[in-house]
């Protein structure tokens, strides 16, 4: 049989395509506003939400609401999904559409942030060893302010498994959270008490959790990039800052109870 020159030109685009999907989907895939999905022609060339799958965006378990600063925990899930093989892409826009917000990566060797080509939007999507799961989980950092509403963007894609583009389903969905001012009631913070100081900081960082439930302690910046890493063995724990440049950090703690995320600055 002859084979093209055409025919090897669209083999090599369809194999690049199918890697790409296995290790991160493209950037702008999440249906959001001048976006379109990895469903479109000549990716996998299938409608959106047609299957029997459903997906959703959990935002710090449904409250439906950010404060000024706040850390919140967003999760991207599938039910239903017809194999274990999956991917999924999100974004954080205002009501401008612009991008929002920072996204801190609890789970790095399964997701990336990547940025957009096109557009000037930041993305939290899978890596080639997050794609055998049913949902992702990460950490979006609000701004400093009021923003208004923020629509969180998802697309997931349901792959079939059988190594190419055909037979799979892509779902869409959203999510909006509402500004709280800091003067309405607080909440109870059923997190892990943890210290840091000072605040900002300059040659070293001061991590204090009673009862030592720390276990590890990451420095993330502001792409979602792991800078540092430190063990945690003591209830005080003194991290070394020098040698890091000054500005907006995010140091992820794990600990007995669960992840902990919280803000740092770094001036010089």
């Amino acid at each position: 049989m002859k084979i093209t020159q055409l025919s090897v030109v669209a083999l090599f685009f369809g194999s690049f395509l199918w890697l790409s999907n296995s290790t991160g989907a493209l950037p702008e895939n999440t249906n959001a506003p001048g976006e379109l999905t990895c469903g479109r022609a000549p990716c996998h060339n299938i409608p959106n939400n047609v299957g029997s799958a459903q997906i959703g965006i959990d935002v710090d378990g449904g409250a439906g609401t950010y404060r000024a600063g706040d850390t919140l925990t967003v999760t991207v899930s599938i039910e239903g999904a017809q194999s274990p093989r999956n991917g999924f892409q999100i974004t954080a826009l205002d009501a401008a559409n612009q991008k929002i917000g920072t996204w801190v990566l609890t789970a790095p060797q399964q997701m990336q942030v990547i940025n957009g080509i096109g557009l000037p939007r930041r993305y939290v999507t899978h890596r080639a060893a997050g794609n055998m799961q049913a949902s992702w989980s990460m950490e979006w950092a609000a701004p400093e302010e009021d923003a208004g509403d923020i629509t969180f963007y998802a697309s997931v894609l349901d792959a079939n498994n059988n190594g190419t583009n055909t037979g799979d389903a892509l779902y869409t969905t959203t999510s909006t959270a509402s500004f709280e001012p800091t003067n309405a009631i607080p909440q109870p913070d059923s997190g892990p008490d943890v210290k840091i100081y000072p605040n900002p900081a300059t040659e070293a960082i001061f991590v204090h959790s009673p009862k030592n439930l720390l276990r590890a302690i990451r420095l993330i910046d502001s792409q979602g990039r792991e800078l540092r890493q430190w063990p945690a063995s003591r209830e005080t724990n003194r991290l070394e800052a020098s040698g890091i440049s000054a500005g907006i950090y995010f140091l992820l703690m794990e600990t007995e109870k669960g992840q902990v995320v919280r803000k740092i600055a770094i001036q010089r």
